[in-house]
């Protein structure tokens, strides 16, 4: 793989793309859906290559984050605001096939610091990822995501599991699934866009997208799950969702609990990613 077809291939995940944008450069234009599929292949090359990807490769890869934030806010009349940490300051770690944050007991027994399960302050790039905590990180994995808590991160991969989350972006090319999505400081929800699926237990104020929904049935939901049109599973199912924003038509999205203020829906005018 060439330096010239990676950069050619985030390039087209992006769309045609003219001045630069503030945050960052290469999230120019506004009205181009940036592309999941070809964003994560690029992402694979650069693990089979086994090697980081050169300054305008890397700028690609966080435009790209930076695009699908830009058209979700836009799509939602919400005011536009940067990616959740300054990818400039991480520490790049290793380009590799598998990255996990294991556990390590303390000497003396008991159950492992949070500190020794914790992705913190990293930019890393790899095939799969898993682990406890993540925290001030970038992840770009050209297959499966699983950590369990995230704070003020950008997580991009196939499939995207968060137990709970706050401040964070988080991108599946096939599904996201959450337990628990809280609002941060600043008042700010996760965005979360998927897809094929979406999966929530408690989605307060976040924004929520699935690209393409198609009725086809999500692998871990029951067989007849409530409240979904008969034969359709829904591309959005959560049992709560406060505050939240569906950036799709209701008929795609199952809410089977109360929350305290209604969820609101918005079809997009304009693609927010493909």
């Amino acid at each position: 793989m060439t330096r010239f077809a990676l950069t050619a291939a985030l390039a087209a995940a992006l769309g045609a793309l003219g001045s630069a944008a503030p945050v960052p450069k290469g999230a120019e234009n506004r009205n181009a859906a940036p592309d999941i599929n070809r964003t994560l292949e690029a992402v694979a090359r650069a693990v089979k290559a086994q090697k980081w990807p050169d300054a305008e490769e890397e700028k690609q890869l966080l435009a790209f984050a930076q695009q699908v934030l830009n058209n979700v806010h836009k799509a939602a009349d919400l005011k536009e605001r940067a990616l959740p940490v300054d990818a400039t300051k991480l520490a790049k770690l290793d380009v590799t096939d598998h990255y996990e944050v294991k556990a390590v007991p303390p000497a003396g027994g008991g159950f492992p610091a949070a500190a020794g399960r914790t992705l913190e302050g990293k930019f890393l790039i790899c095939g799969s990822a898993k682990g406890g905590i993540v925290r001030n990180s970038v992840v770009f994995a050209s297959g499966d995501v699983q950590f369990t808590t995230g704070y003020d991160s950008i997580i991009v991969g196939k499939n995207v599991r968060v137990t709970g989350m706050t401040n964070c972006v988080l991108i599946g090319s096939d599904y996201v699934r959450v337990s628990t999505s809280r609002v941060g400081k600043d008042g700010g929800g996760n965005v979360l866009v998927a897809g094929q699926w979406l999966r929530g237990v408690t989605l307060t104020g976040a924004l929520c997208h699935v690209v393409k929904p198609t009725g086809a049935p999500f692998p871990d939901d029951p067989v007849n799950p409530a409240l979904a049109p008969a034969g359709r599973s829904p591309a959005i199912r959560g049992t709560t969702a406060t505050g939240a924003v569906f950036l799709n038509d209701p008929a795609d999205v199952t809410v089977t609990g109360k929350a305290a203020t209604e969820q609101k829906y918005v079809t997009p005018k304009t693609p927010i990613a493909k």
